[in-house]
């Protein structure tokens, strides 16, 4: 990753330390404030041992469906029960492992439960209504699980395998109706439905472009009605992994008091769900919305709830639920996208577009969509982040500027305001982005994120991009600077009277002079001696001149001793602003023509002399470019292999933590220490600081 300059998290989570100063009242407060997000379920939750055992290394396919299930609610409240209609092909065993998702040390999911060996069966094939296009799968009930009063609200995965070793999932959400929280996150289950083609080469989703078979009464394959009676295509996840993972993780690493629920749960009981949580979080693809769905989150804003929109293309068509065959409720989705088609008698029903309803949907989200591309993994077909009004307090400890591009955030789909149709009501309605951005059909438009205040006090902010929760987890897109906005924006919901006066700022050295001296090698005794400190003694032994270490007539050895020529780097940065330091973390630490060198140790000395060391004992590195920060979860590896000091640019993990410097003044010379002993007589290189920089965030006094 290409890190940035700009601010990373300024939010430290407690972990016990004494400061080493006596801080001021306003300093307590304030740690109190951020600790606050620590006492949770979540916290506690996250603090139990993770794994990566969650993912699929061998997926099920739709055709031969070696082994597909899904699950008779799409949500179940701890405590309660959710069966598992699973179909295995050829007839074998199989067994369930429950995951939930979350942060986890970094690994993603913890494993709850796991079954014995299960009798598995080919299930009867689908029942498809040919006007409409609904898709049925009339399976028997193959488990029911029971779950736990003492599991956590959030989103489960559970693995199935067949004894052939095929996996795939079958996902879930845990509810805790009981407990209040301040942030409800909602997952589009309905959205992932729309999609949702199974099987494939029979199934219809709510689009041609993925639907198979005869036409429907649209005059295209696609469905008119989808069910939740049936498996998702591919992995079974639905679109969690492409658009929420990275956003569950970052939430739970940040340790964020959330209970997690349904859209389909905002449907049944919105007012209820969003009175006992102070905002909403809309997340990933969340585009498909009942009436209820948009009454409830519109009068939760208008009675001071805040929302937080972390996808784009949200509330674009309204949709309504219908039971199943067997009386069920809610387990049938209509859309059909045309009024003519919809045979519903209440114009306010009619499944098209909010926009052509009167009820836009920026009136409510603050952006609408405006064009998409073509996806991809990676990123590699998004565009640029363009910040706009980086003056806002959104943007506070990030070292944003108007015009910064923040790369591969934008897309696939993207929204903007649109000027022809009502804005919400705020008179602080801001633009927070202006990014380039083209159509899969070439049409060159400019996306926008946004955020504004409601008269009732309620702030509500959309990214306008599907990928912003990349930016704050995934591998090569996570950013420094989208994580301390999202951060900004989030403590500001849960408290709106947060400290205003922490101010972050990026410091880079100018000093980047590289000094080695020369040494001696003892090498009948393997013993190193800076030539400053040691002198010819008596008898030919050598002493220390200085009166550092080990005085005249100690530490004295044997053998032929050699000139060596060792690695010794100081460099010094110098910081004028002062205040009480809340937050430091390492920026931009590059160095080259290491390859010389064994044992290299990096340290970093505050002005009071506090010393934490960064790195030490790395013998295979020729390169470094790397970021320190207590909140990475990357850890450094160990000092005979290459990624002690690592040179992707992203951020790891300090040997020792840099909390040290929490409680002392920011003013002063803070100095850059790198050490390192010449490998061989030979060796080549010089050793070369390229850069350093720190970012210390600050209470000014």
């Amino acid at each position: 990753m290409e890190f940035f300059n700009y601010c990373t998290s300024c939010r430290k989570r407690e972990r016990g330390r004494v400061f080493q100063l006596i801080v001021t009242a306003i300093i307590v407060s304030w740690i109190a404030a951020k600790a606050y997000a620590g006492q949770n379920p979540i916290v506690t939750e996250n603090g139990n041992p993770g794994t990566s055992e969650w993912q699929l290394a061998n997926w099920a396919n739709d055709i031969d469906q070696q082994v597909k299930g899904f699950a008779s609610a799409t949500s179940v409240n701890k405590g309660g029960q959710i069966s598992f209609y699973v179909t295995v092909n050829p007839a074998q065993s199989y067994d369930i492992k429950v995951f939930r998702m979350g942060w986890y040390q970094g690994e993603g999911g913890r494993l709850m439960y796991e079954s014995g060996p299960l009798s598995g069966f080919p299930q009867p094939g689908p029942i498809m209504d040919a006007d409409t296009g609904l898709l049925v799968c009339p399976w028997e009930e193959s488990y029911t699980l029971s779950v736990p009063d003492d599991w956590t609200s959030g989103i489960y995965l559970a693995k199935l395998t067949n004894s052939e070793g095929y996996e795939n999932y079958i996902i879930f959400t845990v509810r805790d109706d009981d407990r209040s929280a301040d942030f409800l996150y909602q997952q589009p289950v309905t959205t992932y439905q729309s999609y949702n083609s199974f099987p494939a080469g029979i199934g219809k989703s709510l689009y041609a472009f993925n639907s198979y078979g005869a036409n429907t009464i649209t005059g295209t394959p696609r469905a008119v009605k989808v069910s939740f009676d049936r498996p998702y295509w591919g992995s079974g996840a639905g679109d969690f992994l492409n658009w929420e993972l990275d956003l569950v993780m970052w939430l739970e690493k940040k340790g964020y008091n959330i209970t997690y629920a349904t859209d389909i749960d905002l449907h049944q009981r919105g007012v209820e769900l969003l009175e006992h949580h102070q905002a909403l979080i809309s997340a990933g693809h969340d585009e498909y919305w009942s009436k209820p769905m948009y009454d409830a989150a519109e009068a939760a804003r208008d009675s001071g709830i805040d929302l937080a929109f972390f996808g784009s293309n949200a509330i674009y068509w309204q949709m309504r639920m219908e039971p199943s065959a067997d009386g069920e409720p809610d387990r049938v989705m209509v859309s059909y996208k045309n009024a003519d088609l919809d045979p519903a008698t209440d114009p306010g029903l009619k499944t098209v577009r909010w926009r052509e309803l009167g009820r836009a949907e920026q009136a409510l989200v603050g952006v609408q969509f405006i064009a998409d591309n073509e996806f991809s993994a990676d990123g590699s077909t998004n565009r640029d982040y363009v910040v706009i009004n980086s003056e806002h307090w959104v943007y506070a400890k990030t070292g944003l500027s108007d015009g910064t591009h923040l790369p591969g955030l934008v897309g696939y789909e993207a929204d903007a305001l649109f000027p022809d149709y009502p804005q919400p009501e705020s008179s602080n309605y801001t633009l927070l982005s202006a990014s380039p951005f083209t159509g899969e059909n070439g049409e060159e438009v400019t996306a926008n994120s946004s955020i504004y205040q409601a008269p009732s006090g309620a702030w509500v902010f959309a990214t306008g991009t599907m990928s912003w929760s990349w930016g704050l987890n995934r591998d090569g897109l996570a950013n420094p600077a989208i994580q301390t906005t999202t951060a900004n924006i989030l403590d500001r919901f849960i408290d709106p009277g947060a400290p205003s006066s922490e101010v972050c700022s990026i410091y880079t050295s100018s000093d980047l002079s590289a000094e080695s001296s020369d040494s001696m090698f003892d090498a009948g005794m393997g013993m190193w001696a800076d030539s400053s400190r040691w002198r010819r003694g008596r008898g030919g032994m050598w002493a220390s001149s200085s009166h550092h270490g080990m005085g005249p007539h100690h530490g004295w050895g044997h053998g032929s001793w050699r000139p060596r020529n060792n690695l010794d780097i100081t460099s010094t940065l110098e910081v004028d602003d002062w205040g009480t330091i809340t937050d430091v973390n390492v920026v931009n630490l590059s160095g080259s023509d290491m390859g010389g060198f064994r044992n290299l140790k990096i340290s970093l000395v505050s002005p009071d002399s506090t010393e934490v060391r960064l790195a030490g004992g790395c013998n295979r590195v020729s390169t470094f470019d790397l970021n320190l920060d207590d909140d990475a979860y990357r850890k450094l590896g160990r000092k005979h292999r290459s990624d002690c000091l690592p040179d992707d640019g992203d951020s790891y993990l300090p040997k020792e933590l840099l909390e040290s410097f929490i409680g002392e003044q920011s003013g002063g010379t803070w100095t850059l220490n790198i050490t390192g002993q010449r490998k061989f007589r030979r060796s080549s290189g010089s050793g070369s600081l390229d850069s350093w920089g720190l970012e210390i965030c600050r209470i000014e006094e």
